[in-house]
């Protein structure tokens, strides 16, 4: 499935999940804020899960095994490119507007 996959395509797909989740946490403080960056953290479960979906009735066995390993190989790795991004720039955007959530002023 990722035998065509190049490093210049994963640099160009570690990029967009850093900027897009950057992005989201310069979005007001909002439950659609906490709803994008769940969803977008959870972007390797989903994709494991369709693969598994799509997959043929004699290949299940294979395809579980297949979805067991890309979550091993991916989530922590995505949850990083992700997460950290998210909390550097929702913590700037506090910072500039004078906002300290972890201290209640």
């Amino acid at each position: 499935m990722f035998d065509h996959l190049i490093a210049q395509d994963v640099w160009r797909l570690a990029l967009a999940a850093a900027v897009v989740s950057a992005a989201i946490g310069l979005l007001p403080r909002s439950h659609i804020r906490s709803l994008l960056i769940w969803a977008w953290a959870m972007t390797p479960i989903a994709v494991a899960t369709a693969a598994v979906i799509f997959t043929e009735a004699g290949q299940l066995g294979s395809s579980l095994s297949f979805v067991g390993m890309f979550l091993l190989a991916s989530l922590l790795p995505w949850a990083g490119l992700t997460l950290l991004p998210y909390n550097f720039s929702r913590r700037a955007r506090e910072l500039r507007s004078g906002v300290d959530y972890r201290n209640g002023s």
